[in-house]
């Protein structure tokens, strides 16, 4: 593989590997929660030119992408056509829109680029963030548009992405025996971190009642998005995988809870936590867990698992059984009107990867294959 070094206004940039003599031309599509802030980390990114953006909402068409950021305007306003963006012959597309209900057709706008030799770089496709375990048909798709336009894939996040991938790759490389491996994702504040009433109520089930199955269990989106870390994990370590087993504990709220997305009542669902686990050897070896509250008001049981006493937002909790023994927690904190700091480090995990996910040979990439980046957006 060819990287090179990069050049942005004057300075180098030892993230990726060959020298460029302008900026790269990058569009964008969504402008939702996590859509704005890729959005954001583009207009700010020296080596980044925004060239076109595309929103799916026709109240957003013709705004200025600088001023829907509250940010000075720059002249590149909103679309609606995905053509208008496939005419300017930009460098990647950075990926941004929802794919939930809509996985086929996210997908084909996705190859819609890569045919036509557009590199794309998302936080979208959470199913291909290890694509050797990504639904058979999304990766074909993919490969085949990326080996058709020359082009190159790549799809990370926070989680899946950089917290189930890149840190626990480094440290697993300062481990010795291992007996077992657990990651732990705590978010004590849902309604906080992400207020939309769809995903927190349809998807995730909160407020409904005990016996609910929530659709995302339900329907197998927990096992697609977050088996490949499992399998990422499990190839890392040369062992192989027998099966995959969920388990689901729920837990009700006590009282009435009043949230900006509505009224959730006593003895309705108001925390899970759920367990994926890879078998080895016939036993639990690896596993992912999620433990999450609707907001702090709903406590969860003791013997569940938890996080540092003054984790006050989002964080994750890696424990590495053995011989020697390791625990490591990183945490999110939030700045003054900030809500959710996980969905501005899902977005810029893509913005940051985009000069060498333009410099990789074409085909899908993810995280631990592509050189070691960091952000540009530098401020002392």
């Amino acid at each position: 593989m060819l990287y090179c070094m990069e050049v942005s206004e004057g300075h180098w940039n030892s993230n990726v590997g060959c020298q460029r003599t302008r900026p790269i031309r990058v569009v964008h599509m969504g402008s939702g929660h996590t859509g704005i802030e890729g959005l954001k980390g583009i207009l700010a990114d020296p080596a980044l030119e925004l060239v076109g953006w595309y929103v799916s909402s026709p109240e957003k068409e013709g705004l200025d992408a600088g001023e829907f950021c509250s940010l000075p305007a720059v002249g590149i306003k909103a679309t609606r056509s995905i053509d208008a963006l496939l005419k300017l012959k930009p460098d990647c597309a950075y990926y941004g829109s929802s794919i939930i209900g809509r996985e086929k057709e996210a997908t084909a706008e996705v190859v819609c680029f890569l045919e036509r030799g557009i590199n794309v770089a998302t936080f979208a496709l959470l199913q291909m963030v290890y694509a050797s375990a990504a639904p058979e048909e999304m990766r074909q798709a993919i490969e085949q548009a990326c080996e058709k336009g020359d082009a190159t894939f790549f799809a990370s996040g926070s989680e899946p992405g950089v917290f189930t991938t890149t840190l626990p790759a480094t440290l697993l490389s300062a481990a010795g025996r291992i007996t077992r491996y657990r990651e732990q994702q705590f978010i004590p504040d849902i309604i906080a971190a992400y207020p939309v009433v769809d995903v927190i109520r349809d998807s995730m089930g909160f407020g409904q009642p005990m016996a609910t199955t929530p659709r995302r269990f339900a329907d197998g989106t927990a096992l697609e998005w977050w088996k490949p870390n499992l399998c990422m994990i499990a190839d890392k370590l040369g062992v192989e995988i027998e099966d995959v087993t969920f388990t689901l504990k729920k837990h009700a709220l006590d009282r009435d809870i009043d949230t900006e997305l509505g009224l959730f009542k006593a003895g309705t669902m108001g925390a899970y936590w759920w367990e994926l686990a890879a078998i080895i050897n016939g036993k639990p070896a690896l596993s992912i867990e999620y433990i999450c509250q609707l907001t702090r008001e709903c406590t969860v049981p003791v013997d569940w698992p938890q996080a540092a006493p003054d984790t006050r937002e989002c964080a994750v909790v890696y424990r590495v059984e053995g011989v020697p023994e390791l625990k490591m927690q990183v945490y999110m904190s939030n700045t003054p009107g900030e809500k959710n700091p996980s969905v501005r480090v899902t977005a810029l995990h893509v913005v940051n990867a985009i000069p060498c996910v333009v410099a990789a040979d074409k085909g899908i990439h993810n995280a631990l294959e592509l050189p070691y980046y960091t952000t540009r957006n530098i401020d002392f």
